[in-house]
C-alpha cells in the first residue's frame, strides 16, 4: 500500500489475517518508531520511505495460564511528492473478486486543475505515472528495460511542473489500475503514483478570437491542416495563416504560454519519426520566435508516433494523425494571483 507524508491513516486489525484469534488486545509496531495499541488506529508517517507495519494479535489467557500470540506485517511506501499539491489527492477503495477492500491514492495531474462535473468523471482515466524530469528521458533508457516488457511507456510534458513525465497504462477500472500499480511497484518504482487524466479540454481553431484567457487555459487546439512537405519539416507558405491565428492569440493573451507539440503516423521507425517530430515542432516554434513571441512562453516537442488519434492501418487515420497540436496554459504565478484576487 501506498500513502503520504503528514497524511493519517486508518488502520484497521480486522482487515488482517489474524481475526480467527482470541483476541485480547492488538498491538501496533509501525515501522517508524511509533508504536499503538487497539484494533482501530490513526497514524501519519512523517518522513518518505519504506515502513514494516507489524500488528501483533494478543489472545486471552488459556487455561493453563498461557497466552497466545500471532503477528501479521505487510509493508508501507510512504511518498513525499507534490506538496503544494496535497489537497489534491484521493483515495480509492474497491472491493475485489474475492471480497478485499484495496485501497490506493492518486491525484489530479497538475494541468488539469478545474473543477470535474459528475459526466467528467465518469469519463476521466487513470494512469500510473512513474516518475517526472526536468529533462526529457529516451524511451530506450535502460529504466525502462523491465516495464517495457508489460507496458508501453507514454510521455507526457506537463507545463505547469515543467517536467516530463513518463506513465504506464490508462483505464477507467479501478482494479485494472490497481494491479497495473502494483506491478510497478513491483518492479521497483518507489516513486510511481496513481495519475487521473482528465478528458481533453479540445477548442477549436476557429473559436479562438472569441475565448478569454481563463476559457483557453488548459485547452487543446488540434490542427491538422498545418501540413509539411514529405519528410520536411517546413512549414508550407499556404498553412502560415493558421499561425497567424495562434500568434494574435498569444498577443492579445500575455499571460499564456503554449506548448507546440507536432506528432506523425507510424510509417518508419521509432527513432526517425520522432527526429521528424521534433524538427517540424521546432520549426513551428521558430516561426513564432520569428514574429516576436517571447521564447520563454513557448516551447517545441515532437512525439514522433506516441500519440495516435486515428487507426494508422488506413490512410485517412495516418492523415490525422500526422499533426500539431497547440496547448494553451496560463502561467502559474497569473493562476496564483488571479486565485489571490
Amino acid at each position: 500500500d501506498t500513502v503520504r507524508t503528514g497524511r493519517a491513516v486508518d488502520l484497521d486489525a480486522g482487515s488482517s489475517n489474524l481475526t480467527d484469534t482470541d483476541v485480547d488486545h492488538y498491538r501496533w509496531d509501525l515501522g517508524d518508531g511509533g508504536r499503538s495499541e487497539g484494533s482501530v488506529i490513526r497514524h501519519a508517517f512523517r518522513t518518505p520511505g519504506i515502513y514494516t507495519l507489524k500488528l501483533e494479535a494478543v489472545g486471552r489467557p488459556g487455561p493453563d495460564g498461557r497466552l497466545e500470540a500471532r503477528c501479521s506485517s505487510r509493508r508501507i511506501v510512504v511518498m513525499d511528492r507534490y506538496k503544494e499539491e496535497e489537497d489534491g489527492v484521493v483515495v480509492v477503495t474497491y472491493q475485489d473478486a474475492r471480497g478485499l477492500v484495496r485501497s490506493f491514492a492518486y491525484q489530479e495531474l497538475p494541468q488539469d486543475e478545474y473543477a470535474l462535473t459528475e459526466e467528467e468523471l465518469q469519463d476521466a482515466q487513470f494512469t500510473v505515472e512513474l516518475f517526472a524530469s526536468t529533462e526529457r528521458v529516451a524511451l530506450s533508457d535502460p529504466r525502462f528495460l523491465e516495464i517495457r516488457k508489460h507496458y508501453p511507456i507514454l510521455e507526457r510534458f506537463d507545463p505547469v511542473r515543467g517536467k516530463y513525465t513518463y506513465s504506464v497504462g490508462e483505464a477507467k477500472d479501478l482494479a485494472e489500475m490497481y494491479a497495473i500499480y502494483r506491478k510497478v511497484k513491483e518492479l521497483q518504482f518507489m516513486e510511481a503514483e496513481v495519475m487521473m487524466i482528465h478528458p481533453e479540454k479540445l477548442t477549436d481553431m476557429s473559436d479562438l478570437a472569441f475565448l478569454t484567457a481563463q476559457d483557453l487555459n488548459r485547452s487543446l487546439v488540434r490542427a491538422s491542416n498545418i501540413l509539411f512537405g514529405y519528410r520536411d519539416t517546413t512549414v508550407m507558405d499556404a498553412y502560415l495563416p493558421t499561425l497567424d491565428t495562434i500568434i494574435t492569440t498569444l498577443n492579445n493573451f500575455p499571460e499564456l504560454e503554449l506548448v507546440i507539440e507536432a506528432h506523425t503516423d507510424d510509417v518508419g521507425g521509432d527513432d526517425y519519426n520522432l527526429a521528424l517530430s521534433q524538427g517540424r515542432a521546432s520549426s513551428v516554434e521558430a516561426h513564432l520566435l520569428e514574429k516576436g513571441i517571447a521564447a520563454t512562453r513557448i516551447r517545441g516537442i515532437g512525439f514522433g508516433e506516441q500519440h495516435p488519434i486515428a487507426n494508422n492501418s488506413e490512410a485517412e487515420g495516418r492523415r490525422l494523425n500526422r499533426r500539431v497540436e497547440f496547448r494553451f496554459h496560463v502561467k502559474r504565478e497569473e493562476q496564483a494571483n488571479a486565485a489571490h484576487d
